[in-house]
């Protein structure tokens, strides 16, 4: 039986400053890697978790809003290139992405309202959809 090779937690990518009023920031962020501009954008303000997997990588971001918090899920292949993305987010609630923990290398357990517990799966092409999202708690 072959060994599981889990995603690994990263810390070289960041995401560009915004300056001014919160509501005048554009929708999506500058990604910069080891302190450089990648030139790819992706959504949210605040970079929560980054994660290396076999051919790319997983990000998580949320968007600064304590009362309307949503976090966005995002695949992106080694060239940096959008894959795939999935938010979670529900009106006026706060939301803590936190207890990160990888279950094999396709699914992601955490918490974030209220302490419920997610999960997050890496599909294939054939089931449909890269990223899903359930609640298991």
């Amino acid at each position: 039986m072959s060994e599981c090779k889990l995603p690994k937690s990263l810390s070289c990518f960041s995401l560009a400053r915004h300056e001014g009023e919160y509501e005048t920031w554009p929708l999506e962020t500058e990604l910069y890697f080891n302190g450089q501009p990648t030139c790819t954008e992706v959504p949210g303000y605040v970079l929560e978790a980054q994660y290396s997997l076999d051919n790319g990588f997983l990000l998580v971001t949320t968007w600064d809003c304590p009362y309307e918090e949503m976090a966005t899920f995002i695949l992106l292949d080694e060239d940096l290139e959008l894959l795939s993305r999935t938010d979670l987010g529900v009106c006026q609630a706060t939301g803590d992405f936190k207890d990160a923990q990888w279950l094999d290398g396709k699914k992601l357990t955490f918490r974030f309202f209220n302490e419920e517990k997610w999960q997050l799966t890496i599909m294939g092409k054939k089931e449909g959809r890269d990223l899903v999202l359930a609640k298991i708690d």
